[in-house]
């Protein structure tokens, strides 16, 4: 399953909505670029330190690995989960 390719699901009135995930990378990849854990990710993600995009039609996070050094560059540190 290729889930960086475009995917589309349809909204409430049965139009299909499609979504464009090229060149951003997937929880994994991204934690293991920066060298912290999925869970920091996602944590800071939930905190809204960093932007994600959830594809709807897999559940997929996905990030924008220039977004997320951008906000490292600004100052958010590389800690665990809780901070």
């Amino acid at each position: 399953m290729n889930y960086m390719t475009d995917t589309s699901k349809p909204d409430q009135s049965g139009a299909r909505i499609h979504y464009d995930f090229r060149g951003m990378l997937p929880t994994g990849r991204m934690a293991l670029e920066l060298g912290v854990d999925r869970k920091t990710l996602r944590s800071w993600a939930k905190k809204g330190l960093i932007p994600s995009f959830v594809n709807p039609a897999n559940g997929y996070r996905f990030f924008d690995k220039r977004e997320v050094l951008n906000a490292l560059r600004l100052g958010l540190p590389l800690a665990g989960p809780g901070g």
